[in-house]
């Protein structure tokens, strides 16, 4: 898990000193809440940015780095780090309020935050589509709200080999073990609040 942060945050600050002075560049960062219906036990949060550049006045192309957090049944949680490919879309532009809508597709590395040993951690399909307002700040800055969709898949496979009980030990050929698969399909809503240039 720590070398997804470090990578990330080595990507983060080579793509901002790399493109500052680009006025094609876009980086747009966000953060809010990922709400379960009213299940508030199981609403989790996120954390990301996007970093692209301007094909056109309405059109940007680029990628996103993120991390969720997501709680799900029984109180587990899931660590996700992502990499997603990203398109944002200017509606209507800004001339002091403006509309934009935005889709990122891409890939999440998951972690569970148990303790359980000889656990085999997998990520899966990411997608995350939004719509939002947008509000001028300045020359090249704007602040958002938006409202979106966010879709993660995550799984794990256990297997852990145990001490036979007493009974087992009389038993020829008798074995211990436990495996279990787990596959998770987080739907959740996404409200987010940003800042870009």
């Amino acid at each position: 898990m720590k070398r997804y942060i470090f990578l990330m945050v080595v990507l983060l600050s080579m793509s901002s000193t790399a493109f500052a002075q680009d006025r094609k560049f876009v980086n747009h960062t966000e953060l809010g809440l990922l709400p379960y219906g009213f299940k508030m036990k199981e609403s989790g949060f996120t954390v990301q940015t996007f970093n692209g550049y301007a094909i056109s006045p309405k059109w940007t192309l680029g990628g996103t780095l993120g991390y969720d957090k997501l709680f799900v049944t029984r109180g587990e949680e899931v660590d996700v780090f992502s990499l997603s490919g990203g398109v944002r879309h200017t509606i209507i532009p800004p001339e002091t309020t403006g509309l934009y809508a935005g889709l990122d597709v891409g890939f999440g590395f998951a972690s569970f935050r148990d303790q359980v040993t000889d656990r085999k951690e997998e990520g899966g399909l990411r997608v995350a589509p939004q719509v939002g307002v947008k509000w001028k700040l300045g020359a090249r800055g704007s602040f958002t709200l938006s409202l979106g969709y966010h879709y993660q898949k995550a799984g794990s496979e256990t297997y852990q080999e145990t001490v036979p009980s007493l009974p087992q030990l009389m038993t020829p050929g008798a074995t211990h073990n436990y495996h279990a698969t787990k596959s998770i399909h987080a739907h959740r809503a996404s409200l987010k609040v940003g800042f870009g240039f």
